[in-house]
């Protein structure tokens, strides 16, 4: 036996020591002869007290670190060891550190261990040492809120805790996976809100709330990445045999390298004002998402802005001046300019997907309402539509309609060796049984869309519109590739610089851009 350990997956006391030591961090690793698992031990003890908190020295040793691996497990009740083995290879690829904050849930019915009452509380042998209930700020601008008890079946962990970590985006153990963003003022970025998502296996009850609780279960954690000033902030999802993280896949066996992506939902593009480092970032730097994730698909939303001819302006005297002074107010320019983006920016070997989009939609806006004869710098264009337009216009079962202008003159004008698909408003498109077709704007029964009123119909899907990235539940929503201050924002703003990555086995991710960084 060594230093009186016994492995917790077979209780052998069969171990060696492998890799770390105690001189270079405040845990030891080991691996056990008979069952060829690995186990970390915490070299300094954790208070004995219910409430598993972290001395002073412990937590200035852990806000010095560099990167984290944030779960919570829920008592009484196993770990799932193949997500656990993984998360194992993955602090170790990573040099990383692993904070699991305890849930508590107390379940009459549980297949593992019937709990009447409020005694006799336990958590596996595997995360007691990581086990944290402190408030821990890993970073100037993201605390570990383990000071914080949100219930195990609780709908919406986030909901009321906008204030509590001030003005520090801020992380709290729950099981279920979710994200927001919150507004904040002078150009700061937004604060981000997170449920961590568990490493316990489903153990409820069987009531309306314990049965939700099971439904909404994501055995899954947060990962975070420090650099300097600048974090970063991602999902990883266990689908029962292996979770990704960026161009890795982690297993109980180890880690494989170089993975592709399925598909990149990039935030709402808006090509007349993309971000020049949000553009390097995604597609030109050399370590670009583009050429490390090598996607399959990439599934822009509102692509083309509109701001020549947009609705908004129409009023507006000055804005049409300064359109018209620095020659923005050409349509037909503003065309061009958004398929010469489109080719220069598709990754080699990868198919375009065009969303149908709001701001996509402002060109037909335009050329029902506008009087062409005072804009006589679009005039040619505006009756080149119509044309066309009446010539393609069908009576059908729904009524009149006509092809969507915006698709119509794209496709005639972008390089052939450009595979790009647009896609009609009710056009579905599925990449490994993620709908990536809905851009967000428009909910169920003409309703306006939001991720709540999505998630409601019950697929997982891909969104956009807001730019303020977030997880509900089944729906994921990406940000802007845009400025984060446009003509239109002003005060504070939760817009984020965000991507949405769908792995090979269908579990998503959002992918910060910060700072023209896109990881740490």
């Amino acid at each position: 036996m060594t230093d009186n350990q016994v492995c917790p997956h077979c209780h052998s006391d069969s171990l060696q020591k492998r890799g770390l030591t105690k001189a270079e961090e405040p845990k030891q690793q080991y691996a056990c002869n008979e069952c060829n698992r690995w186990f970390l031990v915490s070299l300094v003890e954790i208070d004995d007290s219910p409430e598993f908190l972290l001395t002073k020295t412990q937590i200035a040793s852990l806000e010095r670190k560099q990167r984290f691996f944030i779960t919570c497990s829920q008592n009484n009740t196993p770990v799932d060891l193949g997500f656990w083995d993984s998360i194992g290879h993955y602090l170790v690829e990573n040099n990383s550190e692993l904070l699991v904050l305890p849930i508590r849930y107390r379940n009459p019915t549980s297949q593992f261990d019937h709990q009447d009452d409020d005694t006799d509380v336990w958590w596996p042998d595997e995360v007691v040492p990581y086990l944290v209930e402190n408030l821990v700020k890993i970073h100037e601008e993201l605390w570990v809120m383990g000071n914080m008890r949100i219930g195990a079946t609780a709908v919406n962990p986030l909901t009321g805790l906008e204030t509590l970590s001030q003005n520090a985006s801020a992380i709290y153990g729950h099981n279920q996976l979710q994200m927001k963003t919150i507004p904040t003022p002078q150009n700061a970025l937004p604060k981000q809100l997170w449920a961590s998502g568990s490493c316990s296996v489903k153990n409820y009850s069987k009531t309306k709330a314990g049965v939700k609780g099971e439904h909404h279960h994501t055995i899954a954690g947060v990962v975070v990445e420090k650099k300097g000033k600048k974090f970063h902030t991602r999902p990883v999802i266990w689908d029962g045999e292996c979770f990704y993280d960026l161009d890795k896949k982690y297993t109980p066996e180890g880690v494989e390298y170089n993975q592709q992506i399925a598909a990149l939902v990039t935030g709402d593009e808006h090509a007349l004002f993309n971000c020049p480092d949000v553009k390097a970032a995604t597609y030109t730097n050399r370590d670009c998402i583009a050429k490390v994730l090598k996607p399959e698909v990439v599934v822009r939303h509102d692509v083309f802005d509109g701001y020549s001819i947009s609705h908004h302006h129409r009023h507006n005297p000055l804005t049409q001046y300064v359109k018209w002074r620095e020659g923005v107010n050409k349509v037909e320019d503003e065309l061009q300019a958004t398929v010469d983006y489109i080719e220069e920016t598709t990754p080699a070997g990868a198919t375009n997907i065009i969303v149908a989009s709001n701001h996509t939609e402002h060109l037909y806006r335009w050329l029902k309402e506008v009087d062409w004869k005072l804009e006589p710098w679009n005039a040619k264009i505006f009756h080149w539509f119509w044309y066309h337009m009446l010539e393609e216009a069908e009576f059908g079962t729904a009524g009149a309609y006509t092809f969507d202008p915006f698709a119509f003159w794209a496709e005639q004008n972008i390089d052939p060796n450009c595979a790009t698909k647009f896609l009609g408003r009710d056009e579905s498109f599925v990449v490994n049984r993620i709908e990536l077709s809905l851009h967000g704007d428009l909910g169920p029964n003409g309703s306006r869309g939001s991720a709540v009123n999505l998630n409601k119909i019950g697929i997982r899907s891909i969104i956009g519109h807001t730019h303020a990235p977030c997880i509900e539940k089944g729906v994921v929503q990406v940000g802007t590739s845009s400025h984060l201050r446009l003509e239109y924002t002003s005060g504070p703003s939760s817009w984020l610089q965000t991507h949405g990555i769908v792995y090979p086995n269908g579990k998503r991710a959002l992918v910060n851009i910060i700072g023209g960084e896109w990881r740490g």
